[in-house]
């Protein structure tokens, strides 16, 4: 195979219009990391708080398992649409070759 037929699909699979339309997945990432990284600074205790200060921590922590699961929930439904899009690229890349399946996926 060519060299440029090789690189073909992967030129569609990274071209502009693939930039913008996984661009709010991975800008939604981003801010749903930093998110949940403020929590866990806030939440988590070091080594030079107080008892006191860690109990706080402690307590204050439970209320911050909803937004926690919030974000997990966000995360994960972005991880399934980076999935989706790096399983059709693949298919873009090494197409099947074997009509009875491709007779079964497209009925």
């Amino acid at each position: 195979m060519p060299f440029e037929e090789f690189k073909a699909p992967w030129r569609l699979a990274f071209g502009d219009r693939a930039k913008a339309a996984l661009k709010p997945v991975t800008t939604g990432c981003q801010d749903q990391v930093g998110e949940l990284d403020a929590i866990m600074t806030k939440s988590l205790p070091t080594s030079d708080d107080s008892v006191f200060q860690k109990g706080m921590k402690a307590i204050s922590s439970v209320g911050k398992d909803g937004k926690v699961d919030c974000i997990s929930k966000a995360l994960y439904s972005y991880m399934t649409a980076l999935t989706l899009y790096c399983y059709a690229v693949s298919s873009m890349l090494q197409p099947s070759k074997d009509s009875q399946t491709l007779k079964y996926i497209c009925s």
